[in-house]
């Protein structure tokens, strides 16, 4: 029998805290020893997530090895990093992306257009929004880092019209193929995200309760979803959660009296006057 992915994790804000930890892991290793579990030392790490310039540093042990700290891990197919700020992430995901998009287009050329965007959505996009709600960027740089692939394709696909694109403009490209920028589609992906919270289609307390509803006192025409709380930084500023949130206040649309089709409908045609597929 073989296990993976076995995490802990403890918020870490002095001495004791690192004392507890280290703690739990000998716990681990003596339950695993009575349980004949072997553990890989050599695989184990640890790494600490703070955005603080100065940190608390403590080494951790497992059976009086010392475990190596790493500057950032992969988990479940989304790679984090010690400030998470997502920003190997995108690199990474937007390499892989920009690899499988020149593997299409060089195998797919004798396909028809339709066929080719199938592949594209099946394969190359479905790559770079794999689990965007977690790592959604929200600095442009990072953004277009992104949708240059995307604009990889639609460029192909100009060239396959035999028309051109002028000022690096996609849009009527994009509403042609009906391909939404990638960033809409994430922030479509991240108000489905809060919906599906709030209406009990994903069973999370934690994140229930992290949401801020408006209980307006007397009824007004105009109330928004949820309350946003203000923030000194832009990292709390742009935080996922909230980023969302007012994704939902910006659409106008009561989300606890319509059906989750309807809500993309909405987000599709109303917020961004798109063709729906």
């Amino acid at each position: 029998m073989f296990a993976d992915d076995l995490k802990f994790w403890r918020v870490v804000d002095n001495v004791q805290d690192q004392v507890l930890l280290q703690a739990d892991l000998d716990r681990l290793c003596d339950w695993c020893t009575q349980n004949k579990l072997y553990l890989n030392v050599s695989k184990c790490c640890y790494i600490s997530f703070s955005r603080k310039v100065s940190r608390i540093e403590t080494t951790y042990t497992i059976n009086d090895t010392t475990l190596d700290c790493v500057s950032s891990i992969n988990d479940l197919g989304v790679t984090l990093d010690v400030k998470l700020t997502m920003v190997e992430h995108i690199n990474s995901i937007s390499i892989k992306s920009a690899k499988l998009l020149g593997f299409v287009l060089r195998n797919c050329k004798y396909f028809s257009t339709t066929s080719i965007r199938a592949v594209y959505c099946s394969l190359v996009r479905s790559t770079l929004e794999y689990c965007s709600v977690v790592w959604s960027p929200y600095y442009q740089i990072h953004s277009d880092t992104l949708e240059r692939v995307q604009h990889k394709f639609l460029r192909y696909c100009a060239y396959r019209f035999n028309s051109g694109i002028i000022n690096h403009q996609y849009h009527n490209l994009e509403q042609q193929l009906s391909l939404l920028p990638l960033s809409t589609r994430r922030d479509i992906s991240g108000a489905v995200f809060i919906f599906k919270i709030t209406r009990g289609l994903i069973d999370s307390p934690e994140l229930l309760t992290a949401l801020k509803f408006n209980v307006p006192n007397q009824g007004l025409r105009q109330n928004a979803t949820f309350i946003i709380p203000f923030h000194r930084t832009t990292y709390g500023l742009y935080n996922p959660l909230d980023r969302y949130c007012r994704i939902i206040n910006d659409s106008d649309v009561d989300i606890f009296y319509i059906t989750l089709p309807q809500l993309k409908r909405s987000l599709y045609v109303n917020c961004y006057i798109f063709k729906i597929w």
